[in-house]
């Protein structure tokens, strides 16, 4: 049961995500390293009861399989910019530090097929705050359902 107070938080949560500005593309870099890695053996003992038998079957296909790892460098900061944080789309924390030109955050996304099947994290969110601990802007990483791969709601290529 969703309360008036959980309505009212992610309210809030995605109307401060709204307010933060994108960082401008020309502040950063972002490199990516797609390669085709072998995928480990899925556990037959183990019972999924959320995958077909039939799904389930087609992701024991052994062979190497497109993995994706992102490497985001800042290539400038705001005067008031002084860390960054990224976040993933499980809200697992990837990145927490105090921000350096040059900083280069990697960010392994896993492979490409698990992305698409939302079985791994899909979006992540890189946050620059301020001294007082306010977002200054962010850089928002998404990878749709079709491969699609945006940064910033700019389309920069297809998986």
């Amino acid at each position: 049961m969703v309360s008036g107070l959980h309505i009212l938080v992610f309210t809030a949560f995605f109307a401060l995500q709204e307010a933060v500005p994108y960082k401008p593309s020309d502040e950063f870099k972002i490199k990516v390293d797609y390669k085709f890695e072998e995928h480990p053996p899925i556990d037959r003992t183990k019972v999924v009861y959320d995958i077909a038998t039939d799904e389930r079957d087609r992701k024991a296909i052994a062979g190497p399989l497109p993995y994706l790892r992102l490497t985001l460098t800042v290539l400038k900061l705001g005067s008031e910019e002084i860390k960054i944080k990224a976040v993933n789309s499980n809200d697992k924390t990837v990145f927490n530090r105090k921000a350096t030109v040059g900083e280069v955050i990697n960010i392994d996304i896993g492979f490409i097929d698990d992305v698409k099947d939302r079985e791994a994290p899909y979006e992540f969110i890189v946050l620059l705050y301020s001294k007082s601990k306010q977002p200054i802007s962010r850089i928002h990483l998404l990878i749709m359902e079709d491969g699609t791969f945006m940064v910033n709601d700019q389309k920069r290529g297809k998986f």
